[in-house]
């Protein structure tokens, strides 16, 4: 038989242990996101960083917004050296293990493109929302 010793806190929870000033840290609101050239309401512009298949869902993009928004239904061109290589629609938004329905400039996110192959979207292209 394993004996355990029961946790009653952990330092690290506890108000006495935390840094100077570190109150007001968490109670000062995050800054602004820069929006980029083409702001938020814009035409959202994803640089292509990787992509993967999901085998029977389809192709996830991942990269960081370069300007606009994305969201969940928007129709999207995929381009490659200003050429339209492939057309698709967002089906999904995920950032940092959070599934999300629409994205801003400034966040990196993987975006899923249903019945796209990995051969269509490389490292480079960008993916354009059309609306």
């Amino acid at each position: 038989m394993f004996w355990r010793r029961k946790k009653t806190s952990d330092p690290l929870d506890d108000a006495r242990f935390a840094p100077a000033g570190a109150e007001t840290i968490a109670s000062t609101p995050p800054p602004p996101v820069n929006t980029g050239s083409g702001g938020s309401a814009g035409v959202g512009v994803l640089p292509v960083e990787a992509s993967f298949t999901i085998t029977g869902r389809g192709t996830v993009v991942t990269g960081t917004i370069e300007s606009g928004t994305l969201q969940v239904g928007h129709q999207v061109t995929i381009q490659r050296a200003g050429a339209v290589v492939a057309l698709s629609r967002i089906e999904a938004i995920e950032m940092t293990r959070k599934m999300i329905q629409s994205a801003q400039a400034g966040e990196t996110v993987g975006v899923l493109l249903p019945g796209m192959s990995r051969k269509e979207v490389q490292q480079g292209d960008q993916l354009i929302a059309t609306g």
